[in-house]
C-alpha cells in the first residue's frame, strides 16, 4: 500500500512551480516535495523515450531541457541533484554526434555537463563546450563496452 506522501507525489507530479500544471494548477510550495521529485524523474524518462507526440532525445539534450525547465516549472534543486548524480555515468559512453562521427565521452565539463569532451575515432578531440555547432545525438553503447567498440 502506498504511503500518503507517495500518493500525493503520484497525484500532483504534473503540477509546475509556475502554476501551469495540472490537476489543480498548484504553485511553488503548494506542490508536495514528493510530487516535485517525481515530476523531474517522470519528465526525464519521458524525454528519453519515444512517445506518440515526440521522438526520444539523447540524455545530454534531456538534461538541457530539464535545466531550461528548472527556471519556473521544475524545482531547480531537484534538477541539480539529478544532473550531479547521473552526469558521471556518461563518461566512457560511445556516442553519435551531429557531424555523423562516433566518439567516446572522455570528460565532462563540470560547469556544463551537456557539452563533454569527445575523442572521435580518428584520434581527434572535440570539446563541445567550445563548439556549439556539434551535439550528441545518441548514446550508442555504455562505458562497459568501450574497448570493443573503439
Amino acid at each position: 500500500q502506498l504511503s500518503f506522501k507517495a500518493k500525493e507525489g503520484v497525484l500532483y507530479h504534473h503540477e509546475r512551480l509556475d502554476g501551469s500544471g495540472y490537476p489543480n494548477g498548484a504553485r511553488g510550495a503548494e506542490i508536495p516535495l514528493s510530487a516535485r521529485i517525481l515530476a523531474v524523474a517522470d519528465m526525464f524518462d519521458a524525454i528519453l523515450s519515444d512517445r506518440v507526440y515526440s521522438a526520444k532525445v539523447s540524455p545530454y539534450k534531456a538534461i538541457e531541457i530539464l535545466k531550461d525547465d528548472s527556471f519556473g516549472k521544475l524545482d531547480p534543486k531537484i534538477v541539480n541533484v539529478l544532473v550531479k548524480n547521473i552526469a558521471d555515468f556518461y563518461v566512457g559512453n560511445i556516442v553519435k554526434l551531429s557531424t555523423g562521427e562516433i566518439g567516446e565521452v572522455i570528460l565532462l565539463n563540470k560547469s556544463n555537463v551537456t557539452r563533454p569532451l569527445i575523442k572521435v575515432r580518428d584520434g581527434r578531440y572535440l570539446d563541445l563546450s567550445t563548439n556549439y555547432k556539434i551535439e550528441v545525438l545518441e548514446v550508442l553503447r555504455n562505458g562497459s563496452m568501450i574497448k570493443a567498440a573503439l
